[in-house]
């Protein structure tokens, strides 16, 4: 499994997607929890407050479905959903990157 940067990455193929994202947000993806209560699933995306679509979408390798399983180089796989927003959330943290993968390799992990 490659963790790839840039338009050539797609969880569909197996790729984690890694990318950069404003760390004070929005991103325009709407997470849950998966099925026990953990991590942060997308769910679906929306547009942002200026009617453009977020960073995550527009990079096109990031589906509905797949799971945020890390932010920078702190796992989501055993925290709960609660949590997991507290770090995507986090201010404090200046620079941020966003790990994605399908919810199949996901699943396999945890």
């Amino acid at each position: 499994m490659a963790d790839l940067r840039g338009p050539t990455a797609d969880t569909q193929a197996g790729d984690i997607v890694t990318i950069a994202v404003n760390p004070d947000g929005p991103y325009g993806v709407v997470f849950s929890p998966d099925n026990d209560g953990q991590a942060a699933v997308v769910r679906g995306f929306e547009k942002l407050p200026n009617g453009k679509f977020g960073v995550v979408q527009r990079n096109g390798g990031v589906h509905v479905g797949d799971v945020l399983f890390e932010v920078n180089d702190t796992s989501l796989m055993n925290r709960t959903f609660e949590e997991s927003v507290k770090i995507i959330s986090d201010r404090n943290i200046l620079k941020k990157e966003f790990k994605f993968i399908n919810s199949r390799d996901y699943y396999r992990r945890k």
